[in-house]
């Protein structure tokens, strides 16, 4: 359907002219403003990390500290701007192995920025609770996609394309994601990516209900457990890519 549109030929984001190191830390603080406006309901614009997230891409193409930034771990409590951030560089790195046309990765490494925008239905105290989370919390926390598309949608026609990623990217390829099930060609090629991204910076991470682990152990355990969800390329492109972390 219309979903696996990628944007009709953009113009090709230009880089931010910033040397390497502050890739992540301008991404941050692009992506925590748009969190606050979104919180706060108000609107807001992406120009700027439109140009951040083509810098990102330029960065994880000439070497791999963007990609060990990513993988520190913070201090145990969930960081919803890291999470986006380090998500997109784990995408944009993934994608330049699985076949992405390097005009598309920027779009790629923006929407990962994005993919998690509608988590700000979510109150901190689910976000940092280190206990199972209850029927009711989680069902909160899985209408972050629906809220995400909504938010984006408001930035209009010309980001139609983002709205639809951040819906699906919690669909996997055997259908058992969700919101809405979608399996194998219906989701967009984007949201396949970013939700094994997403999956891996996870789990390499610390979260309130449990500690970091090896990224070669992670990514073992996305080889069994995740086998039907994710497409077969970009699982391989992450053994290759990020096991030698």
């Amino acid at each position: 359907g219309s979903a696996q549109a990628a944007p009709a030929n953009p113009p090709a984001p230009q880089p931010a002219a910033q040397p390497d190191p502050l890739h992540h830390p301008l991404a941050l603080q692009e992506v925590a403003r748009v969190l606050e406006a979104a919180a706060a309901g108000t609107p807001f614009r992406i120009g700027t990390l439109q140009r951040v997230a083509a810098g990102m891409v330029e960065a994880v193409a000439s070497d791999d500290a963007l990609v060990a930034q990513a993988l520190e771990d913070g201090e145990g409590r969930y960081d919803l701007a890291r999470h986006m951030v380090n998500t997109a560089v784990f995408a944009i790195k993934i994608g330049q192995g699985a076949g992405c046309r390097p005009e598309e990765l920027p779009w790629l490494g923006l929407a990962a920025c994005l993919h998690d925008v509608g988590m700000v239905i979510v109150p901190n105290r689910i976000l940092d609770k280190p206990e199972v989370l209850t029927e009711e919390e989680t069902a909160l926390v899985r209408r972050h996609p629906e809220k995400g598309f909504r938010i984006l949608h408001g930035l209009g026609a010309e980001f139609e394309w983002l709205a639809n990623v951040v819906l699906q990217e919690h669909a996997r390829e055997d259908g058992s994601g969700y919101p809405r099930g979608l399996m194998g060609q219906e989701i967009h090629e984007y949201a396949k990516i970013i939700g094994l991204a997403d999956a891996y910076e996870a789990l390499t991470h610390t979260r309130p209900y449990r500690s970091r682990r090896g990224p070669f152990e992670v990514i073992k355990e996305l080889m069994t457990s995740g086998r039907a969800k994710f497409p077969d390329r970009a699982l391989k492109v992450l053994i290759r890519g990020l096991s030698a972390f």
